[in-house]
């Protein structure tokens, strides 16, 4: 198999790599984040008071 500059670079960065999603809530949050994107995208809602929402949802989530 043979490695193009790109994978050659990826592979490379790959020590630097940060998992950012260790929090136990972030399916959760996740969730809570697709719903959100339903509602505006498909369903219409008010983006500016979904996201409000969502935060709100969060940092209830967050709370515990």
């Amino acid at each position: 198999m043979r490695f193009t500059p790109n994978k050659i670079e990826a592979v490379d960065q790959l020590q630097y790599a940060v998992d950012t999603n260790k929090s136990v809530a972030w399916p959760e949050i996740a969730k809570e984040f697709n719903s959100v994107i339903e509602a505006t995208m498909y369903d219409g809602k008010d983006i500016q008071s979904s996201l409000e929402n969502f935060k709100k949802q969060a940092e209830r989530i967050l709370a515990g």
